[in-house]
């Protein structure tokens, strides 16, 4: 239950109390006292159990994680198959997320936001992959 529904609950269930309290005094009719005091009872009994079980707290949201920045490859690199290597993988990080999404743990999410997220990574890769590289069927 939000704060802000639990409070006009509380209002609300005060506020009935209050009037079959009042009405308890100006009886009308021979049935008119049971069903005031019944719905007393009912009141009081919504207010008891709203202040003894609260409810489930909201869940706590999630802080999203920064996206990992492709750091510079360093200009000296004793081997150039590396050096275009790890610049390629760094590009694919860039503009697809490939190495995050490779790296986090999918299990605690469902299937339709892996596929989001897929679908993200997969556009991304298969730019980088049109661009830097002739690939024909």
């Amino acid at each position: 239950m939000s704060p802000n529904v639990r409070i006009v609950s509380i209002i609300c269930c005060v506020a009935v109390l209050a009037f079959n309290a009042l009405s308890l005094f100006a009886t009308t009719s021979q049935f008119h006292s049971y069903f005031s005091g019944a719905s007393l009872v009912v009141a009081l009994a919504l207010l008891g159990v709203m202040l003894v079980n609260p409810g489930k707290a909201p869940e706590p949201k999630r802080a999203k994680a920064e996206a990992a920045r492709p750091m510079a490859v360093p200009a000296p690199a004793s081997n150039q198959a590396e050096a275009e290597i790890a610049s390629f993988l760094a590009t694919l990080q860039e503009r697809g997320r490939l190495v995050d999404f490779l790296m986090e743990d999918i299990t605690t999410y469902n299937d339709a936001q892996v596929g989001a997220a897929a679908r993200v990574v997969h556009g991304g890769c298969k730019a980088v992959l049109q661009e830097h590289l002739a690939i024909r069927p």
